[in-house]
């Protein structure tokens, strides 16, 4: 049986927050907005995304982008042949894989297993990534690793397993709790 591992990016695998809000502020200044707390300021979701990778674009053109800070070293691990390692996101595909590029971690990843905010419908909390994965891989194992309510409440809506991740805790504490996650799964060769 084929096992897959999927990752959340934000507070799992890296804390890309600085990022996030140097782009939401960039936004918002082109927009003459000023950030009073509420974050509703306008957009729909689609065009909200647009403005998110377009501004996004602008600040790595000119290296204005913070380093994202590595929360799991998922190389530390020695996964067994039948497992596949992906990633679901809320994130924009162009920051999420800069954001893996700059870790040195973008090789680790399938492909078809990288899930990004314009990859899916619905939200990560309603389940919308992960119904598309249970219909794309129905006779595969999935597990999922996060860090968020939306996470567990997403990926239980298609029975999927759930190990809560926390950025409070050390990268060395994140391993261990991963470890033993994947232990508990056989998807460990070590």
């Amino acid at each position: 049986m084929k096992k897959i591992i999927l990752f959340d990016l934000d507070g799992t695998i890296a804390d890309v927050q600085p990022i996030e809000r140097l782009v939401l502020k960039k936004i918002l200044e082109e927009k003459n907005v000023i950030y009073t707390g509420n974050l509703n300021f306008g957009f729909n979701d689609k065009n909200f995304v647009k403005e998110y990778q377009r501004c996004f674009g602008i600040l790595k053109e000119n290296s204005l982008l913070p380093s994202p800070k590595l929360l799991l070293d998922v190389r530390k691990f020695k996964f067994e042949a039948s497992c596949s390692l992906g990633l679901v996101t809320g994130g924009v595909k162009i920051e999420t894989e800069w954001v893996l590029k700059r870790l040195g971690i973008k090789d680790v990843f399938r492909p078809e297993l990288l899930f990004c905010r314009e990859d899916y419908t619905g939200s990560k909390k309603d389940g919308g990534p992960y119904v598309k994965i249970k219909r794309l891989f129905p006779d595969s194992l999935v597990v999922v690793l996060g860090d968020s309510v939306a996470d567990l409440s997403g990926s239980k809506v298609v029975g999927f397993d759930y190990c809560l991740m926390s950025r409070k805790t050390t990268l060395v504490e994140n391993e261990q709790k991963a470890r033993r996650f994947f232990q508990k799964y056989q998807m460990l060769s070590e």
